[in-house]
């Protein structure tokens, strides 16, 4: 009898320790510890991955109850959070699948149990609860997914009553991610893991990233300087200037494909190198997630992107300042960047939809219940669409102020939701700090030297016949130390004027440019044709309504300049200028800047000009030569092809046109006029071609020049445009 009650009494106490917590068979990492003596544990179950186990510790408690409340509103540490309560009554211990509707209500049990491996036991006046469940139980309705991020946990315990109807003496929140670290026991220890990533994978895509920028800035800083240093050359011309494919005339397929296809072979492996880092990042993201992989490398494709996408649109950019990409030449990459992330961020949205479904959750996607806060994803991922709607060329050059500030503000919206969405505080603001704070700078010196230095306004007038507004401002200092800004080669300015639109703020080349000795003020000149439409008509009307008065009083105020040549004008001997229509505001800036250097007599320079109404010639002195003296312009030849219909002229327009040496009635073949230049250049190594016109214009010359190229002699080509 005595030996059966010995024996009794070993089976009671093991069975009493088999419910004890024991710490160390927990990572030491899966661990949450209160200063008031609640102590939480998990892993993963060793034999199911599927299956999570917990060890919960409360202090004081074996008379009382605990309760832990898994993913709960953000508002509250009770409302619509998946509950596991427990105590030790009748000595056995009891632990109840239930579920809280909010604050001030009793948890309600879960008609589906779905915890597993239920055990526990009291110890030296401590309650010990152990309990499995699996990730994703299947309830939909009460359980919540235990997923790969940061969820938000609740607890609450009594030790005087272990009526769960009591209310709690203690309660707390607290977050964690339970799927950071996978490990299922305490051997693991020495794996060191780093905030959202698995122990068995170093950031091998910071590293990755690391090497290509270093290496592409290193090689950037070469061919920034090395067109500076030296004369252009094979080595430049091959990676810098030559255009492998031909460009597509057709406006609207061209303005997709084009380019693409205009890139160089130097761009071409930016671009590549771009894709590289994109592969390398999607890669580490399906790898480091322990849920919905597909999704997750997408996500980590989108902060790569979000991090980049600012960058282009410093108009003080850092692309100029490293590499001599002016702001203009670099909007194409934010145009890029902008598109590429709205297919990614759909690619992510899809794959976690998918993925989600997969587990009976789809619902999750659309909800606020999550620190993740997965509805302002898909609220930014609409406001993207719109955004991208908004860049289409007809509302951008027509609608130029809708497009702008719509721009500005969904932008900043989609940003903050960004940030807000997916822990992107952690995970995507980091990254993007940087491209955040430069571009911060970038407004700070912009409102500075746009608003804080005054512009005047000293001469505005309407040419009716030439259907253009000409403009001269005065201003003291122009921009900061005039970065990448030559003021006499093809800068732009933004002009605002009030008077014309409260809100708009305008784009302009600056045909003309010059320091005034008598007080040391830059004194430059825009000429706006009147398109009928919008800002240019407005114009027009204000400049022809003060045709008779003072314009010093009108409010204006002048950012810039801006803008950079992308090949060196000055190494070439001879120089080809072509301009379609209002795009000789161009050509006149880089001519006027060639004639007043110094050493500009050893260059061959080649003006053409296509336009319709003939009256334009007459508000450039420089291309009508009475600006200058003819020992200035020995070395300039000019033609100006008129293409209005000769039916549509009076005879003595005609005459009068006719009479000009340089002019010619008549389109411009361009191919055939730079076949000329190559033959009479005597074989000249490089020839430099400068365009401003319209699409087809441009799209015709880059053809030409791209054709005409051979090994003997070859055409380096800069296209100005107007796509901001």
């Amino acid at each position: 009898m005595r030996i059966l009650s010995l024996f009794i009494l070993f089976l009671t106490l093991v069975q009493a320790n088999s419910g004890l917590v024991n710490t160390s068979d927990y990572p030491k990492i899966n661990s949450f510890l209160s200063m008031d003596g609640f102590s939480l544990y998990w892993k993963i179950n060793s034999n199911d991955s599927s299956m999570i186990d917990f060890g919960i510790i409360v202090k004081g408690c074996s008379n009382g109850w605990v309760g832990l409340g898994i993913d709960h509103d953000p508002s509250s540490g009770m409302l619509n959070a998946d509950t596991v309560m427990a105590r030790f009554t009748n000595n056995k211990i009891d632990i109840v699948d239930m579920f809280m509707t909010g604050l001030g209500n009793a948890p309600i049990p879960d008609p589906i149990d779905n915890l597993l491996n239920k055990d526990g036991a009291v110890s030296g006046g401590d309650l010990h609860v152990k309990f499995s469940r699996k990730l994703n139980t299947g309830d939909t309705a009460r359980d919540k997914i235990i997923r790969n991020e940061t969820m938000r946990f609740s607890y609450a315990y009594l030790k005087s009553s272990n009526s769960f109807s009591d209310v709690h003496e203690t309660r707390d929140k607290f977050t964690a991610n339970l799927l950071q670290y996978v490990g299922t026991n305490s051997t693991s220890e020495k794996q060191n893991p780093t905030l959202n990533s698995t122990p068995n994978y170093i950031n091998f895509h910071l590293i990755v990233t690391g090497v290509l920028f270093f290496t592409m800035l290193g090689v950037g800083l070469l061919f920034t300087f090395l067109p500076i240093m030296a004369n252009p050359n094979a080595f430049t011309d091959l990676f810098l200037y030559r255009r492998l494919l031909p460009l597509i005339k057709n406006r609207y397929i061209g303005s997709v494909l084009n380019p693409l296809l205009e890139l160089s072979i130097g761009e071409f492996l930016l671009v590549v190198t771009y894709w590289l880092i994109i592969i390398t990042w999607a890669i580490y993201g399906g790898l480091n997630a322990t849920s919905f992989p597909v999704g997750r490398a997408f996500a980590y494709v989108n902060v790569w992107n979000f991090s980049l996408i600012l960058f282009p649109v410093s108009r003080y950019s850092v692309l100029l300042a490293l590499f001599g990409i002016s702001f203009e030449r670099a909007v194409k990459f934010h145009k890029w960047i902008g598109r590429s992330t709205f297919i990614f961020v759909t690619c992510h949205f899809i794959a976690m939809l998918v993925e989600n479904a997969m587990t009976g959750n789809a619902a999750y996607l659309w909800s606020m219940s999550t620190i993740s806060y997965p509805l302002l994803g898909f609220i930014a991922w609409c406001l993207m669409g719109i955004l991208g709607l908004m860049t289409f060329e007809t509302i951008r050059r027509k609608c130029w102020e809708l497009f702008y500030y719509s721009h500005v503000i969904i932008a900043l919206t989609v940003v903050a939701l960004v940030i807000a969405h997916g822990r992107g505080w952690i995970m995507t603001l980091p990254y993007m700090a940087c491209s955040i704070l430069l571009y911060l700078f970038d407004l700070s010196f912009r409102w500075f030297f746009g608003f804080g230095v005054p512009t005047k306004l000293v001469r505005m007038k309407y040419d009716d016949q030439a259907k253009v507004t000409v403009l001269t401002f005065q201003k003291r200092f122009m921009t900061f130390l005039n970065i990448g800004a030559n003021m006499n080669a093809g800068g732009f300015v933004f002009v605002y004027i009030p008077r014309v639109n409260p809100f708009g703020f305008h784009p302009f080349t600056m045909s003309s440019c010059k320091k005034l000795q008598e007080n040391g003020l830059y004194e430059f000149t825009c000429h706006v044709r009147n398109l009928e439409r919008g800002y240019s008509k407005r114009l027009a009307e204000l400049a022809k309504k003060l045709e008779n008065t003072s314009v010093e009083n009108v409010s204006v105020r002048v950012e810039g300049v801006y803008g950079n040549l992308s090949i060196p004008l000055r190494k070439y001997q001879t120089v080809v200028l072509i301009a379609g229509g209002i795009g000789v505001t161009f050509v006149n800036s880089v001519l006027e800047g060639i004639i007043q250097r110094e050493d500009h007599k050893h260059q061959t320079v080649h003006v053409w000009w296509s336009l319709r109404q003939p009256a334009m010639i007459d508000l450039f002195p420089v291309l009508r030569e009475d600006g200058i003296n003819n020992q200035q312009c020995a070395n300039i030849r000019k033609q100006f092809f008129i293409t209005t219909q000769q039916t549509e002229m009076s005879d003595s327009k005609k005459i009068a046109i006719t009479s000009n040496p340089h002019v010619v009635l008549g389109k411009m073949d361009v191919k055939k006029l730079l076949e000329s230049v190559k033959q009479a250049s005597n074989h000249e190594r490089i020839i430099g071609v400068f365009v401003c016109g319209t699409n087809g214009l441009i799209v015709d010359v880059l053809n030409a020049t791209r054709e005409l190229s051979d090994f003997r002699t070859r055409f380096h080509l800069h296209k100005e445009t107007f796509e901001l």
